[in-house]
């Protein structure tokens, strides 16, 4: 009963695992998206100083500082993502990914894991 018990927890940590991993891809990309979201604004702004345009400088100001604010916001996301994936990494194997790539380890041990999956149903079917 407690193999079962904690297997069903490895599996739990597996799946929040994968959420994390999920959230931290998907801020990463928003952050991406938001740095040159930045870039444009800043050219704008730079054009407008240039040109002497001040309603436009102000308008693309306020635009820069909500969109880096945003970016900031996303940005501590993934970072307490990450933290929470070396947690649950930490408790699922005891340790720290060895060269740093955990998308990949984790990949090679939910295999692993699928394959304990079919070994214990067919020892419960004997």
């Amino acid at each position: 009963m407690a193999s079962t018990k904690d297997f069903d927890e490895r599996q739990n940590l597996l799946a929040k695992l994968k959420a994390a991993e999920y959230g931290y891809q998907r801020s990463k990309e928003q952050v991406i998206h938001l740095d040159r979201k930045i870039n444009e604004i800043e050219k704008r702004y730079t054009k407008a100083v240039k040109d002497n345009r001040k309603s436009f400088r102000y308008v693309l100001r306020q635009r820069l500082l909500v969109v880096e604010r945003l970016r900031s916001y996303y940005d501590e996301f993934a970072s307490r993502k990450s933290d929470e994936i070396r947690i649950i990494w930490q408790m699922l194997f005891g340790r720290l990914a060895a060269n740093g790539d955990i998308i990949e380890e984790m990949r090679q041990l939910e295999q692993e894991s699928h394959s304990e999956e079919e070994d214990n149903s067919d020892s419960d079917n004997e």
